[in-house]
């Protein structure tokens, strides 16, 4: 599966692209500071989420590919509750979060986090979808696509001048787009369902 290394090395290039940017974008180091707790304290559930995702979705679509589409239709629903409530009790738990981490201004940025968490629950349900029917190639796309979108709306929010809350804003968004972008190709591949000229090699 060449093409999804190759997507995973974009990931891993544009996160230390990003990572090297910002700093130079932002005002202090408080301000990266703040950025990377937030970060750091999403993305641990967003990688366990997303992953877990994937593989069950993959797997079921895999076994049941004549029935892909209702599948994905009842992975999506799974998805969009567990993502909603999930969202729902990270914004409202922010407060708590914020003062266990002894920085109240981390409240609001781990309120706007909350809509990545949402938007990557239900962005994994359509990557296991193309996963599971072998489209690797529109997969690896997907989330080279998705990887471009994730940095230039972080660095984009955080050149506005608006802080860590620009830049998580800026990744909120990016995940809001990648996650359209994920309903298009799924929708597509299911309407002209054809085997991926790239294949697993």
């Amino acid at each position: 599966m060449l093409v999804i290394a190759g997507a995973k090395i974009w990931f891993v290039l544009t996160s230390y692209a990003t990572q090297l940017a910002l700093p130079r974008l932002f005002d202090s180091p408080e301000v990266f500071g703040r950025y990377a707790a937030t970060l750091a304290g999403v993305s641990m559930l967003n990688n366990v989420l997303i992953v877990a995702t994937i593989q069950t979705v993959s797997k079921h679509v895999s076994e049941r590919e004549h029935a892909a589409r209702a599948v994905a239709r009842r992975a999506l629903g799974v998805q969009l509750t567990l993502g909603v409530l999930l969202a729902g009790a990270l914004f409202l738990a922010a407060p708590a979060l914020a003062g266990f981490l002894l920085d109240a201004t981390l409240a609001p940025l781990l309120r706007v986090a909350a809509a990545v968490v949402l938007f990557y629950a239900v962005y994994a349900t359509f990557v296991g979808l193309l996963n599971g029917r072998q489209r690797f190639g529109v997969q690896a796309r997907l989330d080279a696509s998705f990887s471009t979108l994730r940095t230039l709306g972080i660095l984009g929010g955080a050149a506005l001048g608006l802080g860590a809350f620009g830049a998580v804003a800026g990744w909120a968004g990016a995940g809001g787009a990648g996650t359209q972008q994920g309903a298009h190709a799924a929708a597509r591949e299911q309407r002209h369902p054809t085997r991926d000229a790239a294949g697993p090699g």
